[in-house]
Order: C-alpha cells, then structure tokens, then sequence
C-alpha cells in the first residue's frame, strides 16, 4: 500500500480489503405440498383428455403443476403430472433469466452494504474484483464447456447496474426496459441483452443455490438457461441439461420448479419482498399483454382476465431451426377460473404443434377440468 493510501485508510476513507458477501441466496423453500383429491382431480382430467383426443391411456405427454395458491400463504396444496420431467421450454425460461437479475441486483447491494467504505464510483468494480471469483466456477457444465470463455460466464456489471452519488443500486434505465421487454412481448433481442449482462454462471449459479436446479458433472435437472435466445449469433449455447422432448437443451425446466418460481414471487417470497413485486409487475403485464396466455384462445379458452401472472413459450423443435413444429409451454397465476375467489398456479410444456394435444383448447380444457372436479 502507497503512503498516500496509508493516510486515507488512517482517515476512514478507502478500505483496503473489501469484504466478501454470498454470491447466491440460500435455498428457498418449497411452498408445496402434496394433496390427494387435488391429484386426483388433475389425473382425471388428463384421463379425459386421451379419451377425448382417442389416446391410449396413459400416454399423455404433457406435464402439469396446479397448485391453489388462494390462502396466499404457503404449503399450498399441488398436484403433478410428469412434473420432474426436464423439457426444452423456449421463451418460458425467460422467467429464470429475470429472477436471476434480480439476484445480481441483491448480492451487489450486499457487497455495498457489507462495504460502507468503498465509494460509489467504485462498487461495480470491486465486486468484480471480489465476488466472481467465489461463483465463477460454481456450474460443473459451464465450467467444462470449450466454446465459451468468462467473458460469457461472469456478469457485467455497468451494463446491468448502476450506482448513484448517494450510493443506491439499481438497474440501468437500460435494463430495466430490455427487462420488460423481455418478459411481456417476450423480444429475444432484449433477452440476450439480459442474459449477456448476467453470465451464465451467474445466472445458472443463482438458479442452483436457490435450487431450482440440481447440478452435478453428469448433468442437470430443473431449469437451465444457458443461451442468449439469438439462434446461434451471439454466445455459443451450453445445451446442459437433456431434454425429455428434444434431446441436449440450453433452455430447459420442469413444471414443478417454474410452478414454483412463480408461486414464491406472488408470495413476495423470491429475493426479497421488493424484488418479488417488480417481478409480479411484469408477469402482470404479460398476462394482459400483446401475447395472450395460450390457455385463453380458443375453446373453452380460460378468459384473459382471469389471468393474474403468465409466461408463455414457443420454441421450434429440433434445436435450432425456426420453423414447425413448434413446442409450447406456459407458466401462469390464474384467478376464478372456476368457483370465484379460487387462485391457481398452473405450468404445463410439451405441447407440439401440431400434434394430437392443442395449445388452446386441450391445456383450457384439462386445467377447468381439474378446478371443476377439485372444488
């Protein structure tokens, strides 16, 4: 250390080891739990469905949480169908991204908490210098991955935050709308502008300390983003998990995790309670956006307004190409869709289109099913 520097660490005016805060929260609690005639309503349905469509028993293909999440305080009761099986999920997996945003936005608040001393200029920096070390190497896949290098797996922090005079952390205006723009028309542009911002070490580390997803060398289960959602021109995927329905995945989850996603931050329970409500505001916006929920086109069709928070993907199968068939999927918090007063988080995937099963129709038909025979 210099003299000049000795003389400001005399004064209180620069630390000279910045402290190190958790890069990744703990695990968060499951809000879940298992209840019989919720179950047995959802297997009936889906028995129903097959029928229906003239399927063999039993081999329909699209897994399903429902879960009532109306007393707004959990364990709330859940049913599942094939709801630990790993798909690709296309654009639903944006809500993993988002999340993981606002982990970022919370650990650095930490740091700078955990720092009073370093001044506001020099924030972004420091916890480069500190922190990415203590995660950069936390995801056994990305680690051995050969077509990235850490410029793709650790944050960057300026495009991501900014720090004011007086020392507050938030997003950049920037951000903030590729943010937004990416969750309620679901731009994939704006996307990759986010992931691009967080890593994906970052991103996939948050994902797994708050486990949602189970990592290990022999691969993944959960969800897992590890692409920017530019079809190959921008970063170079990380397929790290295999997919039930389309083989080695970059955008991959379960049911039952992005159920649970969902159902932590209509509780305030996901980051902490401020983040959880700037997450619900946009998966508000989603539900009465540009992009109608699936469940609420065609017939039955659940209505629009009965939409409190959605999500939907689209994505092509066969990894890559952009063109039929096209797999669909759809996270969602849906209100009165049946007896009045009765709150819902519901996720299905694996629906290709076209197939046997339809988007609209069949996932209305089998969710006001469940409803119906449960209360």
């Amino acid at each position: 250390m210099s003299v000049f520097e000795d003389v400001l660490q005399f004064f209180g005016l620069v630390q000279s080891v910045p402290i190190p805060v958790n890069s990744f929260p703990s695990a968060y609690p499951d809000p879940f739990t298992a209840d019989t005639k919720l179950q047995a309503a959802l297997n009936t349905a889906v028995a129903n469905a097959e029928t229906r469509r003239s399927q063999t028993a039993g081999t329909f293909p699209i897994p399903f949480t429902i879960a009532e999440v109306t007393s707004g305080t959990p364990p709330f009761p859940m049913a599942g169908y094939h709801d630990s099986e790993v798909d690709y999920i296309a654009s639903e997996a944006k809500v993993a991204v988002m999340y993981a945003a606002f982990e970022l936005r919370a650990m650095v608040r930490r740091f700078a908490a955990a720092n009073p001393k370093i001044s506001s200029t020099q924030i972004l920096s420091q916890v480069a210098a500190v922190q990415n070390g203590l995660f950069l190497r936390a995801v056994p896949q990305l680690n051995a991955a050969k077509n990235i290098t850490d410029v793709n797996r650790q944050p960057s922090y300026a495009n991501v935050l900014a720090v004011s005079a007086a020392g507050v952390i938030d997003f950049t205006s920037t951000y903030s709308t590729a943010l937004q723009q990416m969750i309620v028309p679901s731009s994939d542009s704006d996307a990759a502008t986010c992931i691009h911002g967080l890593g994906y070490s970052y991103l996939n580390g948050a994902l797994s300390a708050g486990g949602f997803i189970t990592a290990n060398s022999a691969g993944s289960t959960g969800l897992w983003v590890a692409g920017d959602y530019l079809f190959g021109k921008g970063w170079h995927y990380v397929r790290g998990v295999t997919s039930a329905n389309d083989g080695p995945a970059a955008y991959a989850g379960t049911t039952q995790q992005m159920a649970r996603m969902v159902a932590l931050i209509s509780t305030g329970a996901l980051v902490d309670a401020d983040s959880s409500n700037q997450m619900e505001a946009l998966l508000s916006q989603a539900a009465q956006g540009v992009d109608s929920p699936w469940a609420s086109r065609g017939t039955p069709g659940i209505p629009v307004a009965n939409f409190v928070l959605n999500k939907l993907g689209l994505g092509p199968q066969g990894r890559g190409h952009q063109g039929p068939p096209q797999f669909r999927s759809e996270v969602s918090l849906i209100k009165d869709a049946a007896a009045a007063g009765h709150s819902y988080v519901v996720a299905w995937q694996n629906v290709l289109d076209p197939g046997p099963y339809t988007f609209d129709t069949d996932m209305a038909q089998v969710i006001l099913d469940t409803l119906g025979a449960y209360e």
